[in-house]
C-alpha cells in the first residue's frame, strides 16, 4: 500500500539544491563506499565461526549475562525468533558495549589462561575484517549507541532497491518542501528529523543488536512536513491499494493520521521485517513538530509556492467561465473576468488575446489601446503567435487611421 503526495507545479529552472546533493551523496557512499561492505560482513561472519572463536566467547558471553532472554526486549525477541541460536548470539555479543569493554581489558578472557594467546590472535583477526564493514561502524545500533551513528545510518543504504526508492520518494516529496522553506532550513530540517527518528527507535527498542540503515526516517520527516506546510489546503495524493490505484485530491494533514497508524499498525503485526518502522513512526513525528515550529515563523515559509495549485484551479476556473461567456456574446461579463485575471497574470500573452478579443467587440476604450501597446510589446519567437500579433498590429492600425 502506498499514498503519495506529489506537486504539479515543479520549476526545473531553480532546481532544489540540497535535495540533489542528498541524493549524489547517497549514492557515492552506497557505489564507492559500502561496495564490498556484504563481502566483507560474510567474510567476518565465517571467520568467527571457521576459527571458534563462538566455542571460546559464546560461554564466556551467557555466563556474563547469566541468561540472554532477560537482556532481550519482548518486541526484540519476536523479530529475532527467527535466527539460529548462533547467529543471535553473535549479534548481541559483538554489540555489547559494555560485554566488549571488559573483554579488551582481559577481564572475560584473563592473560594466564592457557587459551589467552591463541584467543587473543583470533580475535584482532576479527575485529581487523569486522572493521572493514561500514555499517556496522556508521550504522544505528540500539545496544551501542554513539553520538555520530544517528546521523551517519541516514546515508547509508542496504541494497541498490533501497537505495533507489528511498532517493524517488526524497526527490518526490523533497523538491516542495525545498521549495517552501528554503535550502538552509531543508537541510537542517533533515538532518535533525533524521536524528530525532533516530533516537526515537534507540528509545522504544534500547537492546536491539542489529544494526539499522537508510535514509527512510528523514524522508517520512521530509513527507510529514510536507502535509503539515501545507495543512488544509487540498493537494494530490497518488495511491496504490492492491489493484486500485489513482490520484485523489484531499486536505493535505488529513493523510498524517493514516500515515502514522499504518506504520505502528506494522510495527505491531510484523514478527520479522527488514523495515524499521518504528523510525518511520520517529520521522513522521519528528518532521510533524518541525514543520509546525516553521510554519510560526512566516518570513521561512513561501506562502505562495504553497497556494499556487489553489490558486491556479481557481485561475482555471474563472477563464473557463471567461471563454463561455465569449461564446455566448457576453462581452461585458467576459471582460469584467478576464480583466481580474489580468492582474494576477499580467503577461501571460495567451491571456491578453483573449482580453484583447473581448475589448475589440466593445466600445473603444484605454484599455484596448493599453492592451494592444502590451500584447505588440512582447517579444515573439513562436511563428504562430507572431503572425497573430501581426494581425492585431494591423487591425490596430486600420482603427488609428480610419
Amino acid at each position: 500500500m502506498l499514498v503519495l503526495p506529489f506537486c504539479r507545479h515543479s520549476d526545473w529552472k531553480s532546481p532544489p539544491i540540497v535535495v540533489l546533493s542528498i541524493i549524489a551523496l547517497n549514492t557515492l557512499v552506497y557505489f564507492f563506499l559500502q561496495n564490498y561492505d556484504r563481502q566483507y560482513q560474510r567474510e567476518s561472519y565465517r571467520y568467527y565461526f571457521k576459527s571458534e572463536l563462538h566455542r571460546i566467547e559464546f560461554p564466556r558471553y551467557l555466563e556474563y549475562r547469566q541468561q540472554l532472554q532477560q537482556e532481550v526486549s519482548r518486541k526484540q525477541k519476536s523479530k529475532i525468533k527467527r535466527m539460529s541460536t548462533r547467529s543471535r548470539l553473535y549479534l548481541q555479543l559483538n554489540n555489547d558495549t559494555a560485554f566488549l569493554k571488559r573483554l579488551h581489558n582481559n577481564q572475560i578472557i584473563q592473560p594466564q589462561e592457557q587459551i589467552y594467546l591463541q584467543w587473543k590472535a583470533k580475535r584482532s583477526h576479527f575485529e581487523f575484517l569486522i572493521d572493514k564493514v561500514l555499517i556496522f561502524h556508521y550504522g544505528l545500533t540500539p545496544a551501542k549507541n554513539t553520538w555520530y551513528s544517528s546521523l551517519t545510518y541516514q546515508f547509508l543504504h542496504g541494497s541498490a532497491s533501497h537505495l533507489f526508492w528511498n532517493m524517488v520518494f526524497l526527490l518526490i516529496v523533497g523538491f516542495a518542501v525545498e521549495k517552501i522553506i528554503g535550502a538552509r532550513a531543508f537541510l537542517i530540517s533533515y538532518l535533525l528529523s533524521g536524528v530525532m527518528a533516530a533516537q526515537f527507535y534507540v528509545l522504544l527498542d534500547p537492546s536491539n543488536p542489529v544494526p539499522t540503515i537508510g535514509a527512510s526516517g528523514s524522508i517520512t520527516a521530509v513527507m510529514a512536513m510536507y502535509v503539515v506546510l501545507f495543512g488544509l489546503r487540498k493537494i494530490n495524493y497518488f495511491y496504490f491499494l492492491f489493484f486500485y490505484f489513482g490520484i485523489k485530491r484531499a486536505p493535505a494533514i488529513w493523510i498524517l493520521p493514516f500515515w502514522v497508524g499504518y506504520e505502528l499498525y506494522q510495527w505491531l503485526s510484523s514478527s520479522y521485517s527488514n523495515v524499521n518502522y518504528l523510525a518511520h513512526i520517529g520521522g513522521f513525528l519528528s518532521g510533524a513538530l518541525i514543520a509546525g515550529l516553521i510554519k510560526c515563523i512566516p518570513k521561512y515559509v513561501d506562502k505562495e509556492f504553497l497556494d499556487y495549485e489553489t490558486n491556479q484551479l481557481e485561475y482555471e476556473k474563472q477563464l473557463s467561465l471567461a471563454l463561455e461567456y465569449m461564446a455566448s456574446l457576453n462581452f461585458d461579463d467576459a471582460k469584467a473576468i478576464l480583466k481580474q485575471l489580468k492582474q494576477s497574470k499580467p503577461n501571460d500573452p495567451q491571456l491578453l488575446e483573449y482580453y484583447y478579443a473581448v475589448l475589440k467587440n466593445l466600445a473603444v476604450c484605454t484599455d484596448y489601446h493599453e492592451t494592444v501597446h502590451e500584447i505588440l510589446a512582447q517579444s515573439v519567437q513562436d511563428k504562430n503567435r507572431a503572425e497573430k500579433h501581426y494581425a492585431i498590429y494591423q487591425q490596430y492600425a486600420e482603427l488609428i487611421n480610419s
